[in-house]
C-alpha cells in the first residue's frame, strides 16, 4: 500500500530535524570535551571504569625503554628568597640547582638523548649562586623544555622563558583534580604538545573553538590515558621504574659519560614521590608521570578525533533525535501510557528514567571510545540537552493534538 504524501514529508522533516540536531549535539560534545576541566561526569565514568579494569586484570603497565625517569625529590638545598625591591626576606627549600647542573652538562657532552623534560620551577625572586651557570647550559641545549604555571612567576631571565612551556592544569569549583591536560591554552602550547610538534613537524591550528593537526580536527584536551602506571622504584620483573639523580645517577658520574642508560631516551627528570603528586583517572600519579603519558598519546595520534568515533557518536545523536520527532522516545511511550492510564502520582518518573537511558548508552559508547581510542566525551551535558529536547517535543506535540481536537469541535458547531 503505497504511503500518502504528507506521512513522506513528515518522515523527510523528522530526517532534517534530526540531522540538524545530530549536528549541534555533536558541535556541544566536541566544545564540552575541550574545557579544560571536566564538569560533564565523563571523568567519573572513565575513574570507575579503570578502577575496575584495573581490580582484573592486576597490571601493571611498564616504562617503555624509550624513557627514562629521573627523581630530584631528595636533591635539596636552602635558597634565598628576595622580595620584588631585591632585599632578602627569607630562605626556601628547593631541588638542588648543582645537582641538576651537573647532570645537565653530562647530558650535553653526550648529546644522544632525544628530549630533555626538566619538570622543575625557576621561580622569580629565588636565586642560588649556580642560576648563571644552570641557565646557561639550559639555554645552550636545543631538545630542552622547563615548566610555565599560570599562578607563579617565571625567573626573568630571557633564556628560560624561551625554553618554557605549559605544565599545569585548570582548577575550579567543579573539579580541582588533574583530569584533563590541556594540549593548548591561550594559544600557548604545553610541554607535550611542544615536544610532539617539535619530533613530527606537525603544527597545530585553530579556528575558533575547533582546533587541528595536520589537518586532522583533534581535541584541545586529553585525558591522563594509562599508558605508564607503577606503585614504586621498582617494576613487577625487577627493573627500576625511576632512578634518584644524587644517590643513583651523580654518585656515578663517570660512568654515565658512557652508559647506555641515557642514549636515546626521552629524559623526564621531577620529583616522583613527595610533593608533586595529582589524583587523576587513573589513580594517584606523579605530575612527571602525566606529562609522559600524555606525550605517548600524541604520539599515538590519540588527541586526533578518530572517524569511527565521529560517525558512530553522529549516529547515535541522529537515532535519539528521530524518535523525539517522530514521538517513539521512551519519554513520549511513558507520556502516553500515563494518559492512557490516567496516572497522575510521581510525574517526573518519566523525565528521570528517559534521561537514565540516554546517559547510560553514551556512558556505554564513552568507555568503548576510551579504551578504544583513548579519547572520552561528554554525557551528562549532552543527555540533558537530548532529555530537555524530548520534553519539548513531546508535550508541544500534545498540546498541539489538544488544540487541533478544540478545533475540530468548534468546526463542526459552526457547520451544524
Amino acid at each position: 500500500m503505497k504511503k500518502p504524501a504528507s506521512h513522506i514529508k513528515r518522515r523527510l522533516l523528522f530526517t532534517l530535524f534530526s540531522w540538524i540536531t545530530a549536528t549541534v549535539l555533536l558541535f556541544v560534545s566536541y566544545s564540552v570535551t575541550n574545557i579544560g576541566f571536566s564538569i560533564s561526569g565523563e571523568a567519573d565514568i572513565i575513574k570507575q571504569s579503570n578502577f575496575i579494569f584495573k581490580e582484573l586484570l592486576q597490571h601493571e603497565s611498564s616504562v617503555p625503554d624509550s624513557i627514562l625517569f629521573v627523581n630530584v625529590c631528595y636533591d635539596k638545598q636552602l635558597a634565598n628568597i628576595y622580595d620584588e625591591d631585591g632585599f632578602e626576606i627569607g630562605n626556601v627549600d628547593i631541588t638542588d640547582r648543582h645537582s641538576l647542573l651537573r647532570f645537565l652538562n653530562i647530558l650535553s657532552r653526550r648529546n644522544d638523548y632525544k628530549y630533555v623534560i626538566l619538570d622543575v620551577f625557576f621561580e622569580d625572586g629565588i636565586k642560588t649562586e649556580y642560576d648563571s651557570a644552570l641557565y646557561a647550559r639550559i639555554a645552550s641545549m636545543e631538545r630542552i623544555v622547563i615548566p610555565a604555571l599560570r599562578d607563579a612567576v617565571l625567573s626573568e631571565n630571557k633564556s628560560l622563558k624561551k625554553k618554557a612551556y605549559l605544565s599545569d592544569y585548570t582548577t575550579t569549583f567543579f573539579s580541582d583534580d588533574y583530569y584533563k591536560f590541556e594540549l593548548v591554552s591561550d594559544g600557548k602550547l604545553s610541554i607535550p604538545y611542544h615536544i610532539y610538534s617539535s619530533i613530527t613537524g606537525n603544527k597545530p591550528t585553530s579556528y575558533g573553538i575547533f582546533h587541528f593537526d595536520d589537518g586532522d580536527l583533534c581535541n584541545r584536551t586529553l585525558f591522563a590515558y594509562p599508558h605508564i602506571t607503577f606503585e614504586g622504584m621498582y617494576a613487577e620483573d625487577g627493573s627500576r621504574n625511576y632512578y634518584n639523580l644524587g644517590a643513583d645517577l651523580l654518585n656515578y658520574e663517570e660512568e654515565l659519560l658512557t652508559d647506555k642508560l641515557i642514549k636515546g631516551k626521552y629524559i623526564f627528570i621531577g620529583d616522583m614521590e613527595l610533593n608533586d603528586r595529582h589524583e587523576t583517572v587513573v589513580g594517584d600519579m606523579p605530575g612527571l608521570v602525566i606529562l609522559a603519558n600524555t606525550f605517548i598519546s600524541l604520539m599515538h595520534r590519540q588527541h586526533v578525533i578518530p572517524f569511527p568515533v565521529k560517525i558512530l557518536l553522529f549516529i547515535i545523536y541522529f537515532i535519539f533525535s528521530y524518535q523525539i520527532f517522530s514521538r517513539k522516545s521512551l519519554f513520549a511511550r511513558i507520556v502516553e501510557w500515563r494518559s492512557k492510564k490516567e496516572i497522575d502520582s510521581f510525574p517526573f518518573l518519566g523525565v528521570i528514567l528517559s534521561w537514565f537511558t540516554y546517559s547510560l548508552i553514551l556512558t556505554f559508547f564513552c568507555i568503548i571510545s576510551y579504551y578504544t581510542y583513548g579519547i572520552a566525551y561528554d554525557i551528562l551535558i549532552t543527555a540533558t540537552l537530548l532529555q530537555i529536547l524530548d520534553y519539548i517535543v513531546t508535550h508541544s506535540s500534545q498540546i498541539a493534538d489538544i488544540y487541533g481536537k478544540i478545533s475540530r469541535k468548534e468546526s463542526s458547531k459552526n457547520q451544524l
